[in-house]
C-alpha cells in the first residue's frame, strides 16, 4: 500500500515537471515571452554571434538552450513517472535513482529560486516535496 501511494507522489512530482516543460516548450517556440523588452537588444541579439561559436547569434543560442532544457526536464519526468508506475520495486531498489532524481529536482528548486521568477520556482517546490514524500513513504 505503501509502495502504490510512494509511486503516486513519484508520478505526481514527475507530472508537475512535466507540464512545466511542456509550458516551457511552448513559450520558447510559440510566443515572445523569453525575447527581450528592449527592441534594440534583441536586434543585437539576432545578429551578434557569442564567442564560443561564430556560426549561431544570441538568439538562436538562448532558443536552443530554452528546448533542450525543456527536453531535459521532459525526458527525466517520462522515465522516472514510467519507472515508479511500472516498476516501482526496481525504481525504489534503487538507492541511486531515488537520490539522482532527489538531487535534480533540488538543483533545479535552487536554480530557480536564484535565477527564475516565481511560477517556476514554486511548481519545482512543489514537485520537490512530492518527490521527497513519495520516496519517504518508499523507505518508511
Amino acid at each position: 500500500m505503501l509502495m502504490m501511494l510512494a509511486s503516486c507522489f513519484i508520478c505526481a512530482s514527475m507530472a508537475i515537471g512535466f507540464v512545466l516543460a511542456l509550458a516551457h516548450l511552448r513559450l520558447t517556440f510559440f510566443t515572445r515571452a523569453f525575447s527581450p523588452r528592449d527592441t534594440a537588444l534583441e536586434a543585437g541579439m539576432r545578429t551578434i554571434a557569442p564567442i564560443i561559436s561564430p556560426k549561431i547569434t544570441m538568439m538562436q543560442g538562448q532558443t536552443g538552450f530554452h528546448a533542450t532544457h525543456s527536453l531535459g526536464i521532459i525526458t527525466l519526468s517520462v522515465v522516472y513517472g514510467y519507472l515508479a508506475i511500472v516498476y516501482p520495486a526496481f525504481f525504489f531498489a534503487s538507492y541511486f535513482l531515488v537520490g539522482f532524481g532527489a538531487a535534480i529536482l533540488a538543483a533545479y528548486a535552487v536554480i530557480a529560486k536564484r535565477y527564475f521568477f516565481d511560477v517556476p520556482f514554486a511548481g519545482i517546490a512543489i514537485a520537490l516535496g512530492c518527490y521527497v514524500i513519495g520516496a519517504v513513504l518508499a523507505y518508511a
